[in-house]
């Protein structure tokens, strides 16, 4: 039985909206990402991004 996996369009559509909010709204909304000042690091939509583009979204549990 053959399974698809919808995650590469999941991953996708999850990128592509974080990137959509990153260009369209964040630098209108008047304020900066918490993390980003309290850490000096990436904000936490990039932060996001990057873990989607290097993670599986789920981990088959196989005995």
């Amino acid at each position: 039985m053959d399974i698809i996996s919808f995650e590469p369009l999941a991953k996708t559509m999850a990128i592509d909206s974080i990137t959509a909010y990153q260009k369209y709204i964040s630098p209108f909304k008047g304020f900066s990402c918490s993390h980003r000042l309290l850490h000096s690091g990436d904000s936490c939509s990039n932060y996001v991004k990057t873990l989607l583009s290097e993670q599986k979204l789920h981990q088959a549990n196989h005995p």
